[in-house]
């Protein structure tokens, strides 16, 4: 993208501002490796302390269910209780997201964005009450 902004830059005369061979190699992106990269995640125990800390029960569901789903903050803050969650409260499905600045965004960004996410027993337990 820097690339392409720099060569369309032209003067009045629609030659090139910076004409210049670009060396790829010296400004690509790194390759990364996926099987190296460090994902950190929380053990359960400190899942536990953090729902053990929260004062509201609100604010314990919502821990609960990021920690557990793995869904996004924008996802769960669109879920609709009639429409997105089972009526058994054991399936989120999603299928739209909050905005930038808070409205409800119609569809998440990517098709694999929409997907059923199925909620162990004691989240479903925890969602129900």
């Amino acid at each position: 993208m820097f690339t392409q902004v720099i060569a369309s830059a032209k003067d009045d005369k629609a030659k090139q501002v910076f004409p210049r061979e670009w060396d790829l190699a010296y400004i690509a992106l790194p390759m990364v490796c996926q099987r190296e990269q460090h994902r950190p995640t929380l053990e359960p125990e400190e899942v536990e302390s953090i729902l053990s800390k929260c004062k509201r029960s609100t604010y314990r569901m919502v821990a609960g269910l990021l920690a557990g789903t793995g869904i996004r903050i924008s996802e769960l803050l669109a879920l609709e209780i009639g429409k997105h969650i089972s009526a058994d409260c054991s399936i989120i499905s999603i299928r739209q997201q909050r905005g930038k600045w808070g409205g409800i965004e119609s569809t998440p960004k990517t098709d694999a964005g929409f997907r059923d996410i199925d909620l162990c027993p004691h989240l479903a337990k925890m969602l129900r009450s």
